[in-house]
């Protein structure tokens, strides 16, 4: 039962990560043209950063057990240098703004 809560989990985390990504692309005009929508795509970078760190985190959990902690390095640095560069792919600003 908790196994599958876990990859349920990691389904929606992935998911709603992939809608924000995908966001940011389709909306990636309107957010780089203003400077609330520079926040604006650092606030959803916010969000990404924590479903992207969900998705490693209940990855592994499944993959090495239910006591496996995500640490730092790698998997933390990886989750936000990947957030960011999807941030900085609508504005180099908007990295700057979380």
């Amino acid at each position: 039962m908790r196994n599958s809560i876990q990859v349920f989990s990691l389904l929606i985390s992935i998911i709603c990560s992939l809608i924000l990504i995908a966001a940011l692309r389709v909306f990636n005009d309107f957010l780089s043209a203003s400077g609330i929508g520079i926040f604006l795509c650092g606030f959803i970078g916010n969000w990404i950063f924590i479903f992207l760190l969900t998705c490693t985190s209940l990855g592994e959990m499944i993959l090495f057990g239910d006591y496996f902690q995500a640490q730092l390095f790698p998997e933390v640095s990886l989750c936000l240098g990947s957030a960011m560069f999807v941030c900085c792919l609508v504005h180099r600003l908007s990295a700057t703004t979380w």
